[in-house]
Protein backbone atom coordinates (compact mmCIF):
# COMPACT_ATOMS: atom_id res chain seq x y z
CA UNK A 1 0.00 0.00 0.00
CA UNK A 2 0.97 3.81 -0.80
CA UNK A 3 -1.28 5.80 1.59
CA UNK A 4 -0.52 9.33 1.95
CA UNK A 5 -2.10 11.34 4.78
CA UNK A 6 -1.26 14.33 3.16
CA UNK A 7 -2.26 13.43 -0.53
CA UNK A 8 1.02 15.11 -1.42
CA UNK A 9 1.23 16.89 -5.63
CA UNK A 10 -3.05 16.55 -5.64
CA UNK A 11 -4.20 19.14 -3.93
CA UNK A 12 -6.44 20.77 -6.80
CA UNK A 13 -8.73 17.73 -8.86
CA UNK A 14 -8.27 17.91 -12.34
CA UNK A 15 -11.10 18.54 -14.15
CA UNK A 16 -10.23 18.95 -18.56
CA UNK A 17 -12.17 21.12 -20.65
CA UNK A 18 -11.31 18.96 -23.47
CA UNK A 19 -13.39 16.10 -24.81
CA UNK A 20 -11.74 13.19 -22.89
CA UNK A 21 -15.07 11.45 -22.68
CA UNK A 22 -17.95 10.57 -24.70
CA UNK A 23 -20.18 13.02 -22.42
CA UNK A 24 -18.50 16.32 -23.72
CA UNK A 25 -17.54 17.00 -20.28
CA UNK A 26 -21.30 18.36 -19.61
CA UNK A 27 -20.54 17.74 -15.99
CA UNK A 28 -18.52 19.95 -14.84
CA UNK A 29 -16.95 20.34 -11.07
CA UNK A 30 -15.09 24.03 -10.97
CA UNK A 31 -11.02 22.79 -9.79
CA UNK A 32 -10.14 22.85 -6.49
CA UNK A 33 -11.65 20.97 -3.46
CA UNK A 34 -15.61 21.03 -3.38
CA UNK A 35 -17.69 23.44 -1.18
CA UNK A 36 -18.54 20.23 1.04
CA UNK A 37 -15.18 18.71 0.70
CA UNK A 38 -14.57 17.26 4.37
CA UNK A 39 -10.72 16.77 3.26
CA UNK A 40 -10.29 20.39 3.41
CA UNK A 41 -10.57 19.81 6.82
CA UNK A 42 -6.76 19.56 7.24
CA UNK A 43 -6.98 23.34 6.11
CA UNK A 44 -8.69 24.64 8.77
CA UNK A 45 -12.47 24.32 6.93
CA UNK A 46 -15.14 23.61 9.36
CA UNK A 47 -17.50 20.93 7.76
CA UNK A 48 -20.75 19.62 9.80
CA UNK A 49 -19.94 16.09 8.85
CA UNK A 50 -16.41 15.66 10.02
CA UNK A 51 -14.31 16.62 12.60
CA UNK A 52 -10.72 14.77 13.07
CA UNK A 53 -11.68 14.71 17.13
CA UNK A 54 -15.02 12.64 17.83
CA UNK A 55 -17.10 15.88 18.68
CA UNK A 56 -20.24 15.73 16.54
CA UNK A 57 -20.57 19.31 15.20
CA UNK A 58 -23.91 20.59 13.68
CA UNK A 59 -24.80 23.36 11.77
CA UNK A 60 -27.64 25.22 10.98
CA UNK A 61 -28.85 25.18 6.86
CA UNK A 62 -31.04 28.16 5.80
CA UNK A 63 -32.14 27.05 2.24
CA UNK A 64 -33.85 29.56 0.32
CA UNK A 65 -37.64 28.95 -1.41
CA UNK A 66 -37.39 25.90 -3.88
CA UNK A 67 -38.60 25.47 -7.21
CA UNK A 68 -38.60 22.07 -6.02
CA UNK A 69 -41.01 22.58 -2.91
CA UNK A 70 -44.31 22.48 -4.20
CA UNK A 71 -47.21 24.67 -2.14
CA UNK A 72 -47.57 24.57 1.25
CA UNK A 73 -45.11 22.00 2.69
CA UNK A 74 -41.87 22.07 4.65
CA UNK A 75 -38.57 23.45 3.35
CA UNK A 76 -36.20 21.14 2.69
CA UNK A 77 -34.06 22.30 6.14
CA UNK A 78 -37.29 21.31 8.50
CA UNK A 79 -35.79 18.26 10.40
CA UNK A 80 -38.64 15.78 10.48
CA UNK A 81 -38.57 12.33 11.57
CA UNK A 82 -40.15 9.89 9.38
CA UNK A 83 -42.08 6.88 11.39
CA UNK A 84 -43.30 3.63 9.67
CA UNK A 85 -44.93 0.96 11.94
CA UNK A 86 -43.32 2.06 14.76
CA UNK A 87 -39.93 2.43 14.25
CA UNK A 88 -38.42 5.88 13.28
CA UNK A 89 -36.36 6.15 9.91
CA UNK A 90 -34.91 9.57 8.34
CA UNK A 91 -32.29 9.30 5.46
CA UNK A 92 -32.63 12.59 4.96
CA UNK A 93 -30.85 13.32 8.47
CA UNK A 94 -26.86 13.18 8.89
CA UNK A 95 -25.89 9.77 10.59
CA UNK A 96 -24.66 9.98 14.00
CA UNK A 97 -20.90 9.25 13.16
CA UNK A 98 -18.09 12.00 12.76
CA UNK A 99 -16.19 11.27 9.58
CA UNK A 100 -12.35 10.34 8.88
CA UNK A 101 -10.89 11.27 5.32
CA UNK A 102 -8.28 8.80 4.35
CA UNK A 103 -6.28 10.04 1.67
CA UNK A 104 -3.94 7.57 -0.75
CA UNK A 105 -1.81 7.03 -3.87
CA UNK A 106 -2.90 4.15 -4.91
CA UNK A 107 -0.73 2.34 -7.35
CA UNK A 108 -1.70 -0.07 -9.76
CA UNK A 109 1.25 -1.66 -11.12
CA UNK A 110 -0.49 -2.99 -13.87
CA UNK A 111 -1.32 -0.06 -15.79
CA UNK A 112 1.75 1.85 -14.17
CA UNK A 113 -0.66 4.36 -12.39
CA UNK A 114 -0.94 5.84 -8.98
CA UNK A 115 -4.73 6.96 -8.82
CA UNK A 116 -5.37 9.87 -6.33
CA UNK A 117 -8.13 8.08 -4.29
CA UNK A 118 -9.73 8.30 -0.57
CA UNK A 119 -12.00 6.54 1.59
CA UNK A 120 -14.64 8.42 3.85
CA UNK A 121 -15.36 6.31 7.09
CA UNK A 122 -17.51 6.56 10.09
CA UNK A 123 -15.93 6.92 13.35
CA UNK A 124 -16.85 3.71 14.50
CA UNK A 125 -14.91 0.23 14.94
CA UNK A 126 -15.70 -1.77 11.71
CA UNK A 127 -16.03 -3.63 9.87
CA UNK A 128 -18.20 -1.42 7.55
CA UNK A 129 -20.52 -2.34 4.53
CA UNK A 130 -18.65 -0.63 1.37
CA UNK A 131 -19.56 1.71 -1.10
CA UNK A 132 -16.94 2.68 -4.53
CA UNK A 133 -18.42 6.07 -5.94
CA UNK A 134 -17.69 6.60 -9.89
CA UNK A 135 -17.54 10.34 -10.67
CA UNK A 136 -19.11 12.03 -14.03
CA UNK A 137 -16.88 12.66 -17.17
CA UNK A 138 -15.00 15.91 -16.49
CA UNK A 139 -15.33 15.20 -13.08
CA UNK A 140 -13.29 13.23 -10.07
CA UNK A 141 -13.51 11.82 -6.41
CA UNK A 142 -14.93 14.44 -4.57
CA UNK A 143 -17.41 15.60 -7.18
CA UNK A 144 -20.43 14.31 -4.74
CA UNK A 145 -18.72 14.60 -0.97
CA UNK A 146 -22.38 15.76 -0.34
CA UNK A 147 -22.95 12.12 -0.89
CA UNK A 148 -20.28 10.54 0.10
CA UNK A 149 -19.66 12.40 3.32
CA UNK A 150 -23.33 11.41 4.29
CA UNK A 151 -23.05 7.78 3.61
CA UNK A 152 -19.95 8.30 5.89
CA UNK A 153 -21.85 9.43 8.83
CA UNK A 154 -24.31 6.52 8.47
CA UNK A 155 -21.96 3.44 8.99
CA UNK A 156 -20.60 3.24 5.32
CA UNK A 157 -17.00 2.81 3.74
CA UNK A 158 -16.84 4.97 0.95
CA UNK A 159 -14.38 4.88 -1.14
CA UNK A 160 -13.26 6.90 -4.39
CA UNK A 161 -10.83 8.04 -7.09
CA UNK A 162 -10.36 10.10 -9.74
CA UNK A 163 -10.82 7.67 -12.67
CA UNK A 164 -7.65 7.43 -15.41
CA UNK A 165 -8.61 10.09 -17.75
CA UNK A 166 -8.33 12.69 -15.18
CA UNK A 167 -4.97 12.14 -15.20
CA UNK A 168 -3.23 9.85 -17.56
CA UNK A 169 -1.07 11.70 -19.49
CA UNK A 170 -1.78 8.92 -22.63
CA UNK A 171 -5.82 10.08 -22.13
CA UNK A 172 -5.35 13.42 -22.33
CA UNK A 173 -6.78 15.25 -25.68
CA UNK A 174 -3.69 17.17 -27.47
CA UNK A 175 -3.58 19.87 -30.61
CA UNK A 176 -3.79 18.63 -34.02
CA UNK A 177 -5.69 15.24 -33.00
CA UNK A 178 -7.21 13.16 -35.77
CA UNK A 179 -10.69 11.96 -35.62
CA UNK A 180 -9.11 8.55 -35.84
CA UNK A 181 -6.65 9.34 -32.50
CA UNK A 182 -9.48 10.90 -31.17
CA UNK A 183 -11.53 7.77 -31.54
CA UNK A 184 -8.95 5.17 -30.41
CA UNK A 185 -8.38 7.75 -27.11
CA UNK A 186 -12.09 7.71 -26.26
CA UNK A 187 -12.26 4.11 -26.60
CA UNK A 188 -9.21 3.63 -24.22
CA UNK A 189 -11.10 5.89 -21.45
CA UNK A 190 -14.20 3.84 -21.89
CA UNK A 191 -11.89 0.81 -21.73
CA UNK A 192 -10.18 1.84 -18.37
CA UNK A 193 -13.55 2.99 -16.36
CA UNK A 194 -14.23 -0.71 -15.00
CA UNK A 195 -10.80 -1.17 -14.84
CA UNK A 196 -10.44 1.25 -12.47
CA UNK A 197 -13.20 0.63 -10.11
CA UNK A 198 -12.46 -2.83 -9.96
CA UNK A 199 -8.74 -1.96 -8.61
CA UNK A 200 -10.02 0.41 -5.82
CA UNK A 201 -12.13 -2.21 -4.81
CA UNK A 202 -9.16 -4.78 -4.74
CA UNK A 203 -7.24 -1.77 -3.39
CA UNK A 204 -9.68 -1.07 -0.62
CA UNK A 205 -10.16 -4.65 0.41
CA UNK A 206 -6.40 -4.99 1.20
CA UNK A 207 -5.23 -3.22 4.84
CA UNK A 208 -6.05 0.46 4.37
CA UNK A 209 -5.11 2.04 7.65
CA UNK A 210 -7.85 2.93 9.93
CA UNK A 211 -10.68 1.65 7.70
CA UNK A 212 -12.48 -2.17 8.39
CA UNK A 213 -14.73 -2.66 5.43
CA UNK A 214 -17.03 -5.89 5.14
CA UNK A 215 -16.03 -8.26 1.91
CA UNK A 216 -19.58 -9.32 2.23
CA UNK A 217 -21.60 -6.02 1.45
CA UNK A 218 -20.52 -4.13 -1.25
CA UNK A 219 -22.41 -1.13 -3.25
CA UNK A 220 -22.07 0.59 -6.20
CA UNK A 221 -23.47 4.72 -6.74
CA UNK A 222 -22.29 6.25 -9.77
CA UNK A 223 -22.98 9.42 -12.05
CA UNK A 224 -23.24 9.98 -15.65
CA UNK A 225 -20.34 8.47 -16.98
CA UNK A 226 -19.96 6.71 -13.70
CA UNK A 227 -23.59 5.59 -13.83
CA UNK A 228 -22.67 3.46 -17.20
CA UNK A 229 -19.30 2.11 -14.96
CA UNK A 230 -21.27 0.75 -11.85
CA UNK A 231 -23.98 -0.78 -14.03
CA UNK A 232 -21.06 -2.17 -16.21
CA UNK A 233 -19.09 -3.22 -13.37
CA UNK A 234 -22.40 -5.06 -11.54
CA UNK A 235 -22.39 -7.25 -14.47
CA UNK A 236 -18.92 -8.81 -13.99
CA UNK A 237 -18.25 -8.56 -10.47
CA UNK A 238 -20.11 -11.15 -8.03
CA UNK A 239 -19.21 -9.67 -5.23
CA UNK A 240 -20.97 -6.32 -5.60
CA UNK A 241 -24.97 -6.79 -4.25
CA UNK A 242 -26.41 -3.28 -4.45
CA UNK A 243 -26.00 -0.07 -7.02
CA UNK A 244 -27.54 3.12 -7.35
CA UNK A 245 -27.14 4.73 -10.79
CA UNK A 246 -27.65 8.79 -11.08
CA UNK A 247 -28.35 10.03 -14.18
CA UNK A 248 -26.21 7.20 -15.77
CA UNK A 249 -25.13 7.08 -19.68
CA UNK A 250 -25.70 3.48 -21.15
CA UNK A 251 -29.10 4.28 -23.65
CA UNK A 252 -29.36 2.49 -26.59
CA UNK A 253 -30.61 5.63 -28.18
CA UNK A 254 -27.96 8.50 -27.55
CA UNK A 255 -28.08 12.29 -28.17
CA UNK A 256 -25.68 13.88 -30.13
CA UNK A 257 -22.70 14.81 -28.92
CA UNK A 258 -23.30 11.76 -26.01
CA UNK A 259 -20.82 8.72 -26.98
CA UNK A 260 -22.47 5.44 -27.31
CA UNK A 261 -20.96 3.58 -25.03
CA UNK A 262 -22.21 -0.17 -25.38
CA UNK A 263 -24.11 -1.28 -21.98
CA UNK A 264 -24.60 -5.09 -21.54
CA UNK A 265 -27.57 -6.26 -18.75
CA UNK A 266 -27.49 -9.43 -19.31
CA UNK A 267 -26.85 -9.76 -15.46
CA UNK A 268 -26.99 -13.62 -14.62
CA UNK A 269 -27.91 -12.39 -11.40
CA UNK A 270 -30.42 -10.07 -9.30
CA UNK A 271 -28.62 -6.90 -8.02
CA UNK A 272 -31.32 -4.64 -6.49
CA UNK A 273 -30.67 -0.85 -8.20
CA UNK A 274 -32.09 2.25 -7.76
CA UNK A 275 -31.97 4.69 -10.59
CA UNK A 276 -32.42 8.44 -10.19
CA UNK A 277 -32.77 10.74 -12.67
CA UNK A 278 -33.29 14.71 -13.72
CA UNK A 279 -36.54 15.96 -15.87
CA UNK A 280 -34.94 18.59 -17.44
CA UNK A 281 -31.63 16.75 -17.96
CA UNK A 282 -30.00 18.08 -21.17
CA UNK A 283 -27.75 15.27 -21.90
CA UNK A 284 -29.37 11.95 -20.26
CA UNK A 285 -32.99 13.19 -19.88
CA UNK A 286 -35.31 10.77 -18.16
CA UNK A 287 -36.26 8.75 -21.28
CA UNK A 288 -32.17 7.37 -21.79
CA UNK A 289 -32.54 6.96 -18.07
CA UNK A 290 -35.80 4.89 -18.62
CA UNK A 291 -34.16 2.89 -21.48
CA UNK A 292 -31.34 1.68 -19.51
CA UNK A 293 -33.94 1.08 -16.63
CA UNK A 294 -36.24 -0.72 -18.41
CA UNK A 295 -33.10 -3.56 -20.04
CA UNK A 296 -31.86 -3.77 -16.33
CA UNK A 297 -32.83 -6.89 -14.77
CA UNK A 298 -33.89 -7.77 -11.35
CA UNK A 299 -35.16 -6.09 -8.50
CA UNK A 300 -34.90 -2.05 -9.36
CA UNK A 301 -36.50 1.26 -8.82
CA UNK A 302 -36.28 4.74 -10.42
CA UNK A 303 -37.09 8.32 -9.36
CA UNK A 304 -37.39 11.78 -11.03
CA UNK A 305 -36.53 15.04 -9.16
CA UNK A 306 -38.38 17.75 -11.46
CA UNK A 307 -36.94 21.13 -12.06
CA UNK A 308 -33.34 19.53 -12.05
CA UNK A 309 -30.98 18.96 -14.93
CA UNK A 310 -27.88 16.63 -15.20
CA UNK A 311 -25.23 18.90 -13.00
CA UNK A 312 -27.91 18.08 -9.69
CA UNK A 313 -26.03 15.34 -8.43
CA UNK A 314 -22.69 17.05 -7.75
CA UNK A 315 -21.57 18.92 -4.78
CA UNK A 316 -21.66 22.83 -6.30
CA UNK A 317 -25.10 22.63 -7.93
CA UNK A 318 -25.41 25.91 -9.21
CA UNK A 319 -21.55 26.45 -10.34
CA UNK A 320 -21.46 23.46 -12.30
CA UNK A 321 -24.79 24.40 -14.32
CA UNK A 322 -23.15 28.33 -14.95
CA UNK A 323 -20.10 26.12 -16.05
CA UNK A 324 -22.07 24.07 -18.79
CA UNK A 325 -24.03 27.03 -19.77
CA UNK A 326 -20.97 28.98 -20.65
CA UNK A 327 -18.91 26.37 -21.71
CA UNK A 328 -17.89 26.46 -25.57
CA UNK A 329 -18.46 22.88 -26.14
CA UNK A 330 -17.21 20.98 -29.69
CA UNK A 331 -19.91 21.28 -32.60
CA UNK A 332 -21.54 18.56 -31.90
CA UNK A 333 -22.26 19.73 -28.39
CA UNK A 334 -23.40 23.10 -28.90
CA UNK A 335 -27.19 22.28 -28.84
CA UNK A 336 -27.03 21.02 -25.17
CA UNK A 337 -25.56 24.53 -23.80
CA UNK A 338 -28.23 26.08 -25.62
CA UNK A 339 -31.35 23.49 -24.24
CA UNK A 340 -29.42 24.37 -20.77
CA UNK A 341 -32.34 25.97 -19.02
CA UNK A 342 -30.72 29.17 -16.20
CA UNK A 343 -30.19 28.23 -12.58
CA UNK A 344 -33.40 30.38 -11.72
CA UNK A 345 -35.86 28.13 -13.66
CA UNK A 346 -34.46 25.29 -11.69
CA UNK A 347 -34.08 23.10 -8.09
CA UNK A 348 -31.71 24.65 -5.57
CA UNK A 349 -28.58 22.21 -5.10
CA UNK A 350 -29.68 21.66 -1.30
CA UNK A 351 -33.17 20.22 -2.46
CA UNK A 352 -31.26 18.38 -5.11
CA UNK A 353 -28.97 17.21 -2.30
CA UNK A 354 -31.96 16.49 -0.01
CA UNK A 355 -33.45 14.16 -2.61
CA UNK A 356 -29.99 12.01 -3.78
CA UNK A 357 -28.48 11.47 -0.06
CA UNK A 358 -32.17 10.43 1.21
CA UNK A 359 -32.54 8.05 -1.43
CA UNK A 360 -29.41 6.53 -2.38
CA UNK A 361 -28.83 5.91 1.85
CA UNK A 362 -31.79 4.00 1.70
CA UNK A 363 -31.37 1.87 -1.16
CA UNK A 364 -28.36 1.03 -0.07
CA UNK A 365 -29.86 0.18 3.59
CA UNK A 366 -32.54 -1.82 2.40
CA UNK A 367 -30.21 -4.01 0.41
CA UNK A 368 -26.80 -4.44 2.11
CA UNK A 369 -28.15 -4.07 5.52
CA UNK A 370 -31.91 -5.19 4.81
CA UNK A 371 -33.04 -2.96 7.03
CA UNK A 372 -36.38 -3.32 7.28
CA UNK A 373 -37.59 0.03 7.77
CA UNK A 374 -35.23 1.29 5.01
CA UNK A 375 -37.37 -0.78 2.57
CA UNK A 376 -40.93 0.13 4.24
CA UNK A 377 -39.85 3.74 3.13
CA UNK A 378 -40.03 2.94 -0.72
CA UNK A 379 -42.55 0.44 -0.50
CA UNK A 380 -44.85 3.62 1.46
CA UNK A 381 -46.05 6.72 -0.48
CA UNK A 382 -42.48 8.12 -1.42
CA UNK A 383 -44.14 10.52 -3.46
CA UNK A 384 -45.75 12.15 -0.28
CA UNK A 385 -42.59 11.50 1.73
CA UNK A 386 -40.83 13.31 -0.56
CA UNK A 387 -43.14 16.23 -0.90
CA UNK A 388 -43.58 16.43 2.84
CA UNK A 389 -40.33 17.69 2.85
CA UNK A 390 -40.58 20.34 -0.49
CA UNK A 391 -39.05 17.22 -2.99
CA UNK A 392 -41.02 17.27 -6.01
CA UNK A 393 -40.36 14.03 -7.61
CA UNK A 394 -41.81 11.13 -9.92
CA UNK A 395 -41.66 7.95 -8.56
CA UNK A 396 -42.20 4.95 -10.41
Amino acid sequence: MNASPADPGDHSPSTRTGASSGLLNVCRTPRGATQNDPAAASTGSSSPYVSRTRRWRRSAVREPPSLCAKRGVPAVGARQAVTMAGDVYDPFARGPFPVGVHLLQARDGARDRVFPAEVRYPGRPGPHPLVLYSHCSGGHRRSATFLTTHLASHGYAVASLDHSEVFAAELAPHDGETPEQRAARIEAVVASRVPDLRFLLEYVLGDVPRVEVDAHRIGLVGHSFGGWTVLAMAGIEPRVRAVVAHAPAGSTDPLPGVLPVPLTLDWNRDVPTLFLAADDDVPIPPAAVRNVFDRTPGTKRIATLRRADHQHFVDDVEGAHEAVRTMAPPPEGAWMVAATRPMTELCDGDTAHAFVRALTLAHLDATLRANPAAARFFAGDLSAELAARGIDAEVG
